[in-house]
């Protein structure tokens, strides 16, 4: 077990000439998890039911991806916001889909053709931009580029090709009781990132 209680399960990724990243699954506890499962809610705005929050996990860069995005963000005066992104994943991927089982699943699955394993990795490419499902499928309405939304629901728009069935897990169950679905259940689980 990890020694901090905020920190359910830690995943520590490497890129070739780059530093390492870090991928934590939060517990309830953490400072950050109600208030990304607070924003979530809040902006659903389709009008279909709010999805289920089923983990919360919590991406740090690596050192060379941190630099860069503290270097642009000076460049345009500091006006950071928390928004969503939806993205794809490639089938046989089970990052963030099951991070307690070990060996390769629940880690960055490594495939140049995996959205959300490159993401996590190097950050946001704008090379990549329309490549995922997301792209093929809206068409990017403005133009190559990075797309995010304050808006939960439109970013979830995005996020079709990392569906998946999961089982509540034993660390879900709290989650899952607070909305009403039950332990050991199966539920469409889709993968969303909450960027600043």
């Amino acid at each position: 077990p990890l020694a901090d209680p905020t920190i359910d399960v830690k995943y520590i990724g490497n890129i070739p000439n780059a530093s390492n990243y870090e991928i934590s699954r939060l517990t309830p506890v953490h400072a950050k998890y109600s208030s990304v499962i607070k924003q979530f809610e809040d902006q659903w705005k389709h009008p279909t039911d709010t999805p289920v929050v089923v983990s919360v996990l919590q991406i740090r860069n690596s050192r060379e991806v941190w630099e860069a995005y503290q270097s642009a963000l000076r460049r345009v005066g500091g006006n950071e916001q928390r928004r969503w992104h939806g993205t794809s994943c490639e089938n046989s991927c089970n990052f963030a889909k099951d991070l307690s089982t070990g060996g390769t699943r629940g880690q960055p699955c490594g495939n140049s053709a995996c959205a959300l394993c490159n993401i996590a990795g190097s950050g946001f490419q704008l090379s990549h931009a329309g490549t995922g499902t997301g792209g093929a499928r809206m068409n990017l309405r403005y133009g190559p580029g990075l797309y995010f939304s304050s808006t939960s629901s439109k970013s979830n728009d995005y996020a079709m090709n990392s569906e998946s069935q999961c089982r509540v897990s034993k660390f879900d169950r709290g989650v899952k009781r607070r909305r009403g679905v039950a332990p050991n259940s199966t539920v469409r689980r889709r993968c969303m990132l909450l960027c600043k």
